[in-house]
Parts: C-alpha cells; structure tokens; sequence
C-alpha cells in the first residue's frame, strides 16, 4: 500500500503544479505557489496536533480512515471549479523519448535554478536528521521540544510562504540571495548555545528556504514551454525531493562521527556556497548576453 501511494504521488505531483499554472494568469503564478505552500506548511503544523486525539482515542486506522475522507473536501473544490477560468496547455500527443525530450531541454537551458535546488535540497534539507539529534543529543532537551524543530520550520514557511506571495515575480539574483540566506542561517542554527536559541533561529530558516523554493518553482514555470512544463515540474520534484535520500546517510554518518552540529554546519555551507557560485554564474551570463 505504501508502494501504491508513492506511485500515486509520482504522477499527482507534477500534475499538480502543472494544474496551478493552468489556473492563474502568470502575473499571479508566484502568489499561488506561495499561498499553496503556505496551506501544506499550515497542515504540517494543524495535522499532528488534530491526529494525535485520534490515535488515542481511536487507534492509528481510523486515522488514517479520517485523512482519507479529508480529500471528499477536495474533490469537492475541484469540481466547483469555475472551468472557464482554467486555461490549459494543448495536450501532447503520446510519442517515444518524451522524458529524454525533458531532459534535453534542462541540458540546452543550463537551467541554473534546477541545479541549485539539487544541491540545497540534497545536503541542506536533512532537518528530520539533524534538528532531533541537535535537541536530544547536543542540548538534552526534554521529550516535549523533540517535535518543535519541525514545528519552528513549518512557522517560518507560513511566513515565508506569505511573503512571497506579495511578488510578482523574482528575479535569478534574488533567488541566489534567499539561497544563501537559508545556508548562513542553517549553519549559524548549528552554532546555537541552547535548544531556545536553536528553535527560535529555526523560523527565519524555514521562511527563507520556502521564499527560494517557491522562487525556484516560479522561475521554472513561467520560462519553460507549456507543452513541456509537466515534464520540467516533475525534474524540480525529483531536485527537491529526490535527491535528499541520497545525501542522508552521509549526513546521519557525519553526525555520529562529528557530531550533529557539524552535520548541520556542512549542510548550510554547502548551500551558501551553492547559492555564491551560482549567483555569479548567473550574473556572468546576463554580462554576455545579446542586447
């Protein structure tokens, strides 16, 4: 069954992000981006606190049953949807190496904000690794902070989410600033003498990795060919969610070994210095670019 939903996920997914692109007129595309992530921060925070009753009172299947039914709420919208407003991409008819086409098109573009969200997602976004060793090993805190770390970053995606949503649109050098926001502010999270001081740091480093990851999101949506933007979204899903699992066992074993400030530090590092090199290769191709 878990098989079945991540396969589920794997089309859902980009569907989705293609499906909000169709929706809103591209003036509008990074205000929704923000806002829809401001509504999965704010269930990241609602959803324990609501399912924890349940699981008392009730067992985990029931639940489980109770957040199936939550989607009839969905459907629900959906269907109410006003389709007249929706203005879809033409379809693409069915043909061999459509993923290589999308590939391909990543490869001819260099796409500079696909790359960075690789990076960042991979080595700076291990916060289930490291934010419960630096609470339970590096300050002994008490079993009530254990998920505070996850609750202090989805509060500061809100407000991240929120002030996003007040753009139009930014531009690549903007981008590479929030990016190494988020890496300083994730190293300085490492340097913290107290669980207090750690937590509250965390919020403004959950605000500024949700400003660049929506940045990102728009950046791509708005530059790449309807017709070719299902295949784009899902490369960002694969950057942001994929590449993480790949990095983590590195970072779980830096934090035995070194312990988990310095797992924390390398991820923020190596952000930061992500987000340098890239902002200048970015500003180095708009120099040499035609007029």
């Amino acid at each position: 069954m878990a098989l079945a939903l991540g396969l589920t996920t794997v089309v859902e997914k980009p569907a989705l992000q293609a499906f909000i692109a169709d929706s809103v007129a591209p003036e509008h595309l990074l205000s929704a981006l923000a806002f829809n992530s401001a509504v999965l921060n704010l269930a990241r925070v609602a959803g324990p606190a609501l399912t924890g009753p349940l699981i008392v009172l009730f067992g985990p299947g029931p639940a489980f049953l109770a957040n199936a039914f939550s989607y009839l709420t969905v459907v629900v919208c959906l269907l109410r949807m006003d389709r007249r407003a929706i203005r879809p991409a033409p379809p693409v008819p069915r043909a061999k190496r459509q993923v290589r086409a999308g590939l391909r098109y990543v490869r001819d573009h260099r796409d500079l904000a696909l790359t960075l969200v690789a990076i960042v997602a991979a080595f700076g976004m291990n916060f289930q690794i490291t934010t419960t060793l630096m609470i339970t090993h590096v300050y002994q805190a008490p079993a009530a902070f254990f998920g505070l770390g996850n609750t202090a970053l989805a509060a500061g995606s809100m407000i991240g989410a929120l002030l996003a949503g007040r753009r139009q649109r930014m531009t690549g050098r903007q981008l590479a600033s929030a990016a190494l926001a988020f890496g300083t502010l994730e190293a300085a999270c490492g340097l913290m003498p107290d669980h207090i001081t750690f937590l509250a740091l965390l919020v403004p480093t959950g605000t500024t990795l949700l400003i660049f990851l929506t940045a990102a999101k728009a950046q791509l949506q708005l530059e790449v060919s309807p017709d070719i933007r299902g295949r784009v979204m899902s490369l960002y899903l694969l950057a942001s969610l994929g590449t993480t699992p790949l990095i983590a066992p590195g970072i779980g074993w830096l934090a035995q070994t070194a312990g988990p400030r310095a797992a924390l530090g390398l991820g923020g590092v190596v952000s930061a210095a992500a987000a340098l090199t890239i902002g200048l290769l970015h500003r180095h191709a708009l120099s040499i670019a035609p007029t």
